[in-house]
């Protein structure tokens, strides 16, 4: 007498809990086989959800068509985002049904799949962030921009001490960036890289500094110093959202045009705002003179010299516009 090997059903779809973020807190693969969801232990698939009745629904197939019934629950059943409970929902491929604050979401048999991300963090560029040799280097250039920024904008000799209280404030906002951006980076995608988003930060605050004295001597050497500060504000946008692109790289899941978005967001409410309300304060409520000089040797003029009685004249209305300003 043979014996044949006992039949398996196939499974008729996957069946995915989701939470209120639409992360996903089971995947079970269905035969179409009656299945109870809800807060009880008894259950096939059990949902931590306060909002949840212990028995909420049961799936099973009625001649080939799956279907979720609700068990007569307290806060009921609903299909996508409509308000109106449903008793019985015929599943079909994609559908989301949500309960409580959790989500139930059908996927027929050979529906296809997202496409395979690739792991940047550990691929790529990005995944030389983590090196130490790169973090301490990218730690270097950022404590030295630091420090030529705040002797650059010292009238007066510089301590050590007074060094050192001026990079206490930038340092700890260096850190509280890095740590919001890991933060977020591990609720979204479950890892923190702390140490990846440090190291963008670093090379951030030492590429802010480097563009804004770049743009600030082209501005001088072609005889631009009326529009430096445009620059300089053009020029930290871009660095800004470039970083907070990078940040966005290790997240994953974002696509391109989103993480474009978001930087380009970010940066505009960063510099955009602080921009705009600087201008203000400095051309409409301040009695001070907005003296913005470029104080640069001759050499770096990549134009042709003035004669002296152009320089005279430049000096003469440039006197009389600081005394004007000094009026007003």
């Amino acid at each position: 007498m043979n014996h044949l090997p006992p039949v398996t059903a196939l499974p008729i779809g996957a069946i995915e809990i989701l939470n209120r973020s639409g992360q996903v807190l089971h995947r079970l693969a269905w035969d179409g086989a009656p299945i109870s969801i809800g807060r009880a232990y008894d259950n096939d698939l059990v949902v931590d959800d306060p909002f949840v009745c212990p028995h909420h629904l049961e799936l099973e197939s009625q001649h080939g068509q799956p279907q979720a019934h609700d068990l007569d629950t307290l806060n009921g059943s609903y299909l996508g985002h409509s308000k109106i409970r449903q008793q019985y929902i015929l599943l079909q491929d994609g559908l989301s049904l949500h309960f409580g604050h959790s989500q139930l979401r059908f996927h027929a048999t050979g529906s296809k799949v997202a496409a395979t991300l690739r792991d940047t963090s550990r691929l790529g560029f990005l995944s030389f962030l983590v090196r130490p040799w790169v973090m301490l280097t990218l730690a270097v250039l950022a404590l030295l921009a630091l420090f030529a920024s705040e002797w650059l904008d010292s009238p007066g000799p510089l301590e050590l001490l007074a060094v050192s209280e001026g990079l206490s404030y930038p340092l700890i906002g260096i850190f509280a960036w890095a740590g919001f951006w890991a933060l977020m980076n591990r609720v979204l995608s479950h890892r923190s890289n702390f140490l990846a988003h440090l190291s963008i930060t670093f090379a951030g605050v030492a590429g802010l500094f480097a563009v804004s004295q770049l743009l600030s001597l082209l501005a001088f050497g072609l005889d631009l110093a009326v529009l430096v500060w445009w620059l300089r504000w053009l020029g930290r946008m871009l660095v800004l959202g470039l970083m907070v692109h990078v940040h966005l790289r290790y997240f994953g899941q974002i696509s391109q045009r989103r993480q474009f978005t978001i930087a380009a967001f970010v940066a505009l409410l960063v510099f955009g705002s602080t921009a705009v309300g600087s201008f203000i304060e400095k051309t409409q409520f301040s009695s001070l003179p907005w003296l913005d000089p470029l104080l640069l040797p001759p050499a770096f003029q990549l134009r042709p010299g003035a004669s002296v009685e152009e320089f005279m004249s430049r000096a003469e209305a440039l006197r009389e516009n600081a005394d004007e300003d000094a009026k007003d």
